[in-house]
C-alpha cells in the first residue's frame, strides 16, 4: 500500500511548471559570442569559399583549409547545419550579418534547433540592451568624524581631516564579535600579543 501523501515533503524539490529547458541560455549566448569572434577573424578567406559549397564534404574541406585553428569547433559535427544555413533563403548578404547569423544559429546546436538558438540570442540581446549603460564610480557614506565633521564621506575618508573609514567594525559584527562572543575577541587579542610581527 503506497501512501498518497509523503511524510517528508521538504526532501524533494518541487518541479517547475512547463517544459524543461534543453540548453542553458547563457551557454548559448557565450558560445555565440565565441563563434562570432572566430568567424569574423577568418571570414575574409572563409566566406567566399563557403558560399561555393554544395555538399557536407565541401564544407569540411573549406573549414580545414581556411579556418585553422578553429576548424574543430565547427566541423565535422556542424557541417550539415552550416550547409543548411548557407542554402537558406534567409541567409544574409552582407559579411557582418552573415557572421552574426551563422554564429547565433550554430551556438545552440545540437541541443536546440537553429531557429531556437537565434531566438535565445535575441532574447538575451534584448536583456543586455535594457541594462543601464552607466556604472557607479563612487559610493559615499554619511559619516560623523571625531574632528567634528558631519556629512557625506569622500572616497572612504573624512573630507576635513582625511581620516579613513574603518570597515573592521562591520567585519567583526558579521563574525559575531559584538553579539556576546567575548572569548573569540580575547583569543584574537592573545594572538596579536604573542605574534612576532
Amino acid at each position: 500500500m503506497t501512501p498518497k501523501k509523503q511524510v517528508d515533503g521538504f526532501s524533494e524539490k518541487p518541479t517547475k511548471r512547463g517544459r524543461p529547458r534543453i540548453a542553458q541560455y547563457t551557454t548559448v549566448w557565450g558560445r555565440a559570442a565565441n563563434y562570432k569572434l572566430m568567424l569574423s577573424e577568418k571570414w575574409p578567406n572563409l566566406g567566399n569559399a563557403l558560399m561555393r559549397c554544395l555538399q557536407e564534404a565541401d564544407v569540411i574541406d573549406v573549414f580545414e583549409v581556411h579556418a585553422q585553428p578553429y576548424a574543430r569547433q565547427f566541423v565535422p559535427h556542424l557541417a550539415s547545419d552550416i550547409l543548411e544555413l548557407i542554402r537558406s533563403a534567409k541567409f544574409p548578404q552582407r559579411a557582418n550579418a552573415r557572421i552574426k547569423y551563422m554564429a547565433e544559429s550554430l551556438a545552440g546546436r545540437p541541443s536546440v534547433t537553429l531557429r531556437t538558438s537565434r531566438e535565445v540570442c535575441a532574447k538575451l540581446r534584448a536583456i543586455e540592451g535594457a541594462k543601464s549603460p552607466y556604472k557607479i564610480i563612487r559610493k559615499e557614506f554619511y559619516i560623523v568624524c571625531q574632528c567634528g565633521y558631519k556629512g557625506p564621506g569622500e572616497y572612504n575618508a573624512c573630507p576635513k581631516c582625511h581620516a579613513q573609514i574603518s570597515f573592521i567594525n562591520e567585519i567583526l559584527a558579521d563574525m559575531g564579535v559584538f553579539q556576546g562572543d567575548d572569548e573569540w575577541l580575547r583569543n584574537v587579542r592573545n594572538v596579536r600579543r604573542t605574534s612576532p610581527f
